[in-house]
């Protein structure tokens, strides 16, 4: 990855109006040679990205709840952290900015799935009460994912 922080960002930026519309951005820093800043789509569910372009180094986390589920990174070189063991390193060919975020959404969608399961055995008593406040959030994640594919939908004339 050759490009300048503005173009990382400018290109991460067009991704997010595509796929995450309401989400929001929170700039930690940014210099002629390096930005951090998160992609905010719930409080307690976001993206934090990195770019350094002096050492090349890249992170994009999926962060849920203050705890790390996702990530792809090249420091010692290109891998990514599984969600069944974020702590895990799985190495992986040199990934460009849409594939680690559109990579990151399929996880986004796993989540929702999970918590609809989880959603779903709360109902009826078998889970943790505790599962009950998570797929909750999750729930709010999914509707936001939703209203932008019913606003795609709608503008481009597209509903069945």
């Amino acid at each position: 990855m050759t490009e300048t922080i503005s173009s990382f960002y400018e290109s991460v930026i067009e991704l997010k109006k595509k796929y995450l519309p309401n989400a929001e951005i929170k700039i930690f820093y940014k210099r002629s040679d390096k930005i951090s800043f998160r992609i905010l789509i719930k409080e307690e569910f976001f993206i934090d990205v990195y770019r350094n372009t002096q050492t090349g180094r890249v992170d994009f986390t999926l962060i849920r709840y203050g705890t790390r589920i996702f990530e792809y990174d090249n420091s010692n070189g290109w891998h990514y952290h599984p969600v069944e063991n974020p702590d895990t390193h799985i190495r992986c060919k040199e990934l460009t900015v849409q594939e680690m975020f559109q990579n990151t959404l399929q996880i986004i969608k796993k989540c929702i799935n999970l918590m609809f399961r989880n959603f779903n055995l709360c109902r009826v008593g078998i889970a943790h009460p505790t599962l009950l406040k998570v797929a909750e959030g999750l729930i709010n994640i999914f509707y936001l994912i939703l209203q932008k594919y019913v606003i795609q939908c709608i503008s481009h004339r597209t509903c069945l």
